[in-house]
């Protein structure tokens, strides 16, 4: 009788649901430290070329390589003088776009690199997708897969990440929050010394990688 309650529990708890891992906590258990510290490099990097002022990104092209073994994109930046773009998908590299949308009286932007471009008072952000979405088919924005979007007036601007999918016609946007998260732990101030040093502790560094690959995540590119 002993033996067969036994063999009951086993065969129970052998069809017990696995237990769900976020994608983000996954990913980061399989990381290497160096991984860690090349994922915060790279997106320290997108947070400097949106702290530029619109329209006046610092160059045109240039490339971040991802991690492919972990499923981590690669980011292709793409100027505005590229005349034909294709997304990449399919080979985990992303395209970055720099683009202007100053065409209306409410001067509406997304990030540009264009030489005329005037700083304006108020940038498209999230809240418009259906004015991005008739952009992503036919005019800037087309053939585009990330794009640093900010969104605000008089001095307080919101920082966020957009992503898009001409497969299934989807948008979605992240706000930016590393910044919150460094404030948190202590270490905005001191962040590109601790960074270029490799010297975070190991909790500053796995919260921080943490947060970008849930950003990832959130965007569905990881």
């Amino acid at each position: 009788m002993k033996g067969i309650l036994y063999l009951l529990i086993i065969l129970g708890c052998s069809h017990q649901t696995p237990e769900f891992v976020p994608r983000q906590d996954a990913v980061l258990a399989k990381m290497t430290r160096a991984e860690k510290y090349k994922i915060l490099r790279t997106y320290r990097f997108l947070q400097t070329l949106s702290s530029n002022s619109p329209g006046r990104m610092p160059f045109q092209e240039g490339y971040l390589p991802g991690i492919p073994r972990l499923g981590i994109p690669s980011i292709e930046f793409v100027g505005d003088d590229r005349i034909n773009r294709h997304p990449s998908r399919d080979e985990k590299t992303l395209k970055l776009g720099f683009v202007n949308l100053i065409r209306d009286f409410e001067k509406t932007q997304v990030f540009g690199n264009f030489d005329e471009a005037p700083q304006v008072d108020s940038i498209m952000g999230p809240d418009r997708l259906e004015e991005f979405r008739k952009n992503t088919l036919t005019k800037e924005l087309k053939d585009l897969d990330l794009f640093l979007v900010l969104e605000g007036s008089q001095g307080r601007v919101q920082k966020y990440v957009c992503a898009q999918y001409r497969e299934s016609d989807e948008f979605n946007c992240v706000a930016a929050r590393l910044e919150t998260f460094m404030k948190q732990l202590g270490i905005a101030e001191d962040y590109d010394n601790l960074l270029a040093g490799e010297s975070l502790t190991s909790v500053q560094l796995d919260t921080l990688v943490k947060e970008v690959l849930s950003n990832m995540n959130e965007l569905k590119i990881l």
